[in-house]
């Protein structure tokens, strides 16, 4: 398959926000417990990870543990599904399908600060993968 059948059959697929996995991370944070299932493993074997890249963009008197669980879930679950399961070409589709899943949820402030997060970080992340891929192409 050349590069052109590869953009072809991308543009062809869309991403699908899963509101079920939204709502297993909320379970978590609401009841801070961990009882997966196998299947809901996956979500926090780099919690830490993702957790981070949150933290790093909250405002300087903001808290990670402060935010209300499902603040934490969306923010949680769309940098899951950008980066961890390598949704690249993706990250503006799921930017906009949780600001208007968070419409629904949360107040008109929250969803706008939810969407600065989610750009702040979609947009570092992908200036640090072209630093990688200069530095890469120097050697």
């Amino acid at each position: 398959m050349n590069n052109f059948q590869e953009i072809e059959n991308f543009s062809k697929k869309k991403f699908r926000l899963n509101k079920k996995n939204i709502f297993i991370i909320y379970r978590y944070y609401l009841l801070e417990k961990n009882f997966f299932s196998e299947e809901e493993k996956n979500f926090f074997e780099e919690k830490k990870k993702i957790e981070n890249m949150i933290i790093i963009r909250l405002k300087n008197n903001w808290l990670f543990s402060d935010l209300p669980p499902l603040e934490k879930s969306i923010l949680f679950y769309s940098l899951y599904e950008m980066f961890l399961k390598k949704n690249f070409f993706y990250h503006k589709m799921i930017i906009d399908q949780v600001v208007n899943f968070s419409k629904s949820y949360l107040d008109n402030s929250k969803y706008k600060y939810i969407n600065k997060i989610l750009d702040l970080v979609r947009k570092e992340e992908i200036i640090k993968e072209n630093l990688k891929i200069v530095l890469f192409n120097k050697k």
